[in-house]
């Protein structure tokens, strides 16, 4: 219906209801709102970290060398919520033969053992954060895994080279409490203090308690 008449009419309508609407001047957000804006949208990110973790056992040794276990892993970390989150951690240490020391003792026709060892297994934590709003930030986690050790030793003797292995698993509840600071947007690094409890599937009399140090970026 595209005739003069129209069109003024259109123009006039047009016109009212633009001046009867009421504009208003768009809000100026402050330097603290931005700042909980950005971290309120860092927390929603699905985090992968790695971390290294030496652990030291006050009871049994899981190996057959030493009281202290040095371990590293991966991390996967997914929100909740602002203070909260679920973990699932990847963690292994492991000590290979010494080639050398064994083709040492045998050219030599030395007796004795050589030990090493595997170790793996995951965790699944549910952790707790102190300050949803700040870059540097207080956790605590409980959570539950589930370790596999295998020892191995080998037995240099006069007729040859022989080796034994054996395996034992373990059900473990873990507890640690550390800091995280988010230096970027996707870069954080964390520190913590890890409290492990090794229960023998087998044997309840070789249960052993372990505490760590944990370095993660």
């Amino acid at each position: 219906n595209n005739t003069q008449s129209s069109l003024e009419k259109f123009k006039t309508e047009l016109d009212a209801a633009l001046i009867s609407k009421a504009y208003k001047n768009p809000k100026v957000y402050t330097s603290e709102e931005i700042q909980a804006k950005k971290m309120l949208n860092y927390k929603r990110n699905f985090d992968a970290s790695f971390f290294y973790s030496p652990l030291v056992f006050f009871g049994p040794k899981l190996n057959s060398t030493s009281h202290v276990v040095g371990t590293y892993g991966l991390s996967f970390r997914k929100s909740l919520s602002s203070q909260t989150a679920v973990l699932l951690n990847f963690n292994m240490g492991s000590k290979k033969p010494d080639k050398s020391a064994i083709m040492q003792q045998v050219q030599s026709n030395q007796k004795g053992n050589i030990y090493s060892f595997v170790l793996f297994g995951g965790e699944l934590m549910f952790r707790y954060y102190d300050n949803p709003d700040k870059p540097l930030r207080l956790f605590t986690s409980f959570g539950f895994g589930m370790y596999s050790m295998t020892n191995i030793r080998i037995k240099i003797k006069s007729t040859g080279v022989s080796a034994k292995t054996n395996e034992n698993s373990y059900y473990t509840p873990v507890l640690d409490a550390g800091l995280e600071y988010r230096l970027s947007p996707v870069v954080k690094v964390n520190g913590s203090v890890p409290l492990r409890y090794f229960i023998n599937k087998s044997d309840n009399s070789v249960n052993t308690f372990a505490m760590g140090i944990n370095i993660g970026i």
